[in-house]
């Protein structure tokens, strides 16, 4: 039984996350099984996820309507990787903001079983379109915002604290980064992730700075994905500044991210580097990188995003870290859901109608886009 496609259908989601059926003929059946891992473990994140569905996933098919079906991811992933690089520099100042008289209910997305609840709604109409079988469309629309902005808001919600006050081209005195974690895929030389910790190392030319972030095992998986919550900051970071002329080979910034026992007497043979951008347009981006092994081979990534801090920026992550409540991430997940769904229905098409038309220039050659740039 050799199918030419195996779609990913979610049918229904039972406790443990799975969405399972059953495929074959009559004499071979196959069951296969969808994970929805963690779900309930965050369930904030999981709400956002579905009330943005919901909320933008109308918009996005629209735009994408007249697109055929072999390019349709292909273009919704440029959008999704367009929007996710600014997404939380231009919302994340209001994440905080006091809710609306119209209706804040600080429940809406910690009560596990009401999110259990909307996932399942949710399964649901993808196969009831319209009575026309599942809707492959939706499922896709779905299937590839998780990935993409799923860690961004898990960060956004346990780090509630984290200001967006952030510096302008030039005048950044610190580096932030919020590293989400590390995925892999394949790799040899893994370590269990109750002795593990991930290593970020900053360089410039010859001249390495490292900071260690401790590995969450009650977030992660043995030797699969290795999740933290840590916001690391390097002093020794300064924005370079472009002179007239630059001499060829001028070494930039680069970010390293690595896996290590928590002792740091072993360490992973393979990790992700990123050469940062000179200047950080708008004080903050968003990156996936591949994890490369020894012979070049991508086995995983790692997500984490950077902001660029004044001191007094730096000051204001400090303090508001230190008063900082679990109960508050009920408010940033209602704002988070509801600023992010105005941001992508209003940009979403623009940024697909940005790349229509570099992708038609005369020569060929498509372009790739960094929203807001």
């Amino acid at each position: 039984l050799k199918p030419d496609s195996l779609f990913d259908l979610v049918l229904d989601v039972d406790l443990d996350g799975r969405s399972e059926y059953f495929v074959g003929d009559e004499t071979i059946q196959l069951l296969v099984s969808s994970e929805v891992p963690r779900y309930l473990d965050v369930p904030a994140t999981t709400g956002v996820v579905i009330e943005m569905m919901k909320n933008c996933a109308g918009t996005i098919l629209a735009e994408l309507s007249q697109v055929p079906d072999e390019g349709f991811a292909d273009l919704l992933t440029i959008g999704y990787e367009a929007i996710s690089r600014t997404l939380m520099q231009s919302i994340g100042e209001g994440l905080n903001t006091p809710p609306q008289a119209e209706a804040f209910d600080p429940e809406r997305f910690l009560d596990r079983e009401r999110v259990r609840g909307e996932v399942r709604a949710f399964a649901a109409s993808l196969s009831s379109s319209e009575g026309s079988g599942y809707d492959h469309r939706l499922g896709t629309v779905l299937d590839l915002f998780v990935p993409q902005f799923a860690p961004q808001f898990q960060a956004a919600i346990g780090l509630g604290w984290r200001t967006f006050e952030l510096s302008d081209l030039d005048g950044g005195m610190l580096l932030a980064v919020t590293l989400y974690g590390l995925e892999l895929f394949g790799c040899e030389g893994t370590i269990p992730a109750d002795e593990a910790a991930l290593a970020l190392t900053l360089s410039i030319g010859d001249t390495h700075h490292l900071r260690v972030a401790p590995v969450l095992p009650s977030n992660s998986t043995d030797h699969s994905y290795y999740a933290t919550d840590q916001v690391i900051y390097f002093s020794e970071w300064r924005a370079i500044i472009e002179p007239s002329r630059v001499a060829e080979g001028e070494p930039n910034w680069r970010l390293t991210v690595s896996l290590q026992s928590s002792d740091g007497k072993t360490s992973a043979p393979f990790a992700a580097t990123l050469n940062l951008p000179w200047k950080v347009t708008g004080g903050y981006q968003y990156f996936q990188l591949p994890v490369v092994d020894p012979d070049g081979k991508t086995c995983g990534r790692a997500m984490l995003d950077i902001r660029t801090l004044t001191t007094s920026g730096f000051v204001n992550d400090l303090n508001e870290r230190a008063n900082w409540q679990q109960s508050a991430e009920a408010l940033v997940a209602h704002n988070l859901a509801r600023l992010a769904s105005t941001y992508i229905n209003e940009n979403f098409g623009t940024v697909i109608k940005v790349f229509q038309k570099l992708a038609a220039t005369p020569d060929g050659q498509g372009a790739t886009l960094s929203h807001g740039a």
